[in-house]
């Protein structure tokens, strides 16, 4: 749980220190261009490592300044942690957690789990299949402990065949590849496939609980590239090396791999229907806003983390009722922090709990 948050130095936010309810949900209020999401853009920083929004941090650093400091103030449990993250332009940042500096993200990642949602929430349903790919190997990378150095060999392998393919020359080295190929695939597949199951029974759950009695199964489904069988470890390691044998010439032709966890894909089903294909943008955004509820409660499950939900004028398309509804759920589930424009929620949460912004100044609400 973040306690408290100073900044200096970034964006449009005056340097000071915010504070955050400790019962777990906050509001953050204001119009438009005033800070709210410079401030949840901060939060996430300082308790990831880098920003949801912009990857160069270089441009988060305010024109008047020299550098960015963030500092948060974050408890797990009886553990508190002081997090502090400074960066200048075209260096390197520097983390320190209490007092100890830091090199790898890594150490960041198992601490906390922070999840920026905007109003581009549909992206997940909307998108390509490679943002889908990566928003789950991202939770996989932290959820399951040789995930990521499997998904690396992976991807070098792919990168050696790919300009195997591109050479023009035939080559034995072309059937070795595809060999490591398939043995990483497998581990790959065997992971996501897992983590999706977890997802899903989560989100069940949370139907459940919602009482939405019209959905009565939902469920994550993993999709191979243009093909519509289910297959097991087993069978997608002799469905690989089949579609790498059949399709060798097909490959050779236009220069990479057609094949395998790179161009797999998932969706979320609804009562056997896609959800993205049968039901409205409103339940569509329900849905996304859970399905990242379900992957903050299960790494605070498996690692006793610190997880962590920013929203950023998330509901637009949702109706009032469904948003409180939501809203309401999501609150005895994770810490919240919810920044709007609207102040249709305001009467959620306690006055001491909702943070007005303006032109980056902040103060809390009083009656």
């Amino acid at each position: 749980m973040i306690r408290k948050l100073w900044t200096r130095g970034f964006r449009n936010l005056t340097e000071t220190a915010v504070s955050f309810s400790e019962s777990g949900a906050t509001l953050i209020y204001g119009l438009n261009n005033q800070g709210k999401t410079s401030l949840l853009e901060a939060i996430y920083i300082a308790t990831n490592g880098n920003s949801p929004i912009q990857p160069d941090l270089d441009k988060t650093i305010a024109k008047s300044a020299n550098d960015v400091i963030l500092g948060a103030d974050c408890a797990i449990g009886d553990d508190f942690y002081r997090l502090y993250i400074r960066y200048e332009i075209e260096k390197k940042r520097e983390i320190i957690i209490n007092n100890r500096p830091i090199k790898q993200l890594k150490v960041l990642h198992e601490l906390f789990h922070t999840d920026f949602i905007s109003a581009d929430i549909l992206h997940i349903f909307q998108k390509d299949a490679d943002y889908r790919r990566r928003d789950l190997d991202k939770f996989c990378s932290v959820f399951f402990p040789d995930y990521r150095e499997t998904l690396a060999a992976y991807e070098q392998v792919l990168r050696q065949k790919n300009k195997l393919l591109k050479s023009d020359q035939t080559s034995s080295l072309l059937d070795l590849y595809n060999q490591q190929l398939v043995s990483k695939a497998v581990i790959l597949f065997k992971y996501r496939n897992e983590a999706l199951s977890l997802i899903g029974k989560q989100l069940s759950r949370y139907i459940d609980e919602l009482d939405l009695a019209d959905f009565r199964q939902i469920f994550c489904l993993y999709q191979l590239h243009r093909q519509e069988q289910l297959l097991s470890d087993a069978e997608y390691g002799a469905y690989l090396e089949s579609e790498f044998k059949e399709n060798r010439s097909r490959e050779m032709a236009i220069g990479y791999s057609c094949y395998g966890p790179h161009r797999d894909d998932f969706s979320v089903f609804i009562n056997d229907q896609s959800c993205f294909d049968f039901y409205s943008r409103g339940i569509n955004r329900m849905v996304a806003v859970l399905y990242q509820l379900s992957k903050i409660e299960l790494l605070d499950q498996q690692f006793k983390q610190s997880g962590l939900l920013l929203l950023d004028d998330t509901f637009a398309e949702i109706d009032h009722i469904n948003r409180r509804l939501l809203l309401t759920f999501l609150m005895t589930k994770t810490q919240l922090i919810y920044a709007t424009i609207s102040d249709q929620d305001r009467d959620l949460f306690d006055d001491s709990n909702i943070i007005q912004i303006e032109n980056g100044v902040f103060s809390h609400e009083t009656t």
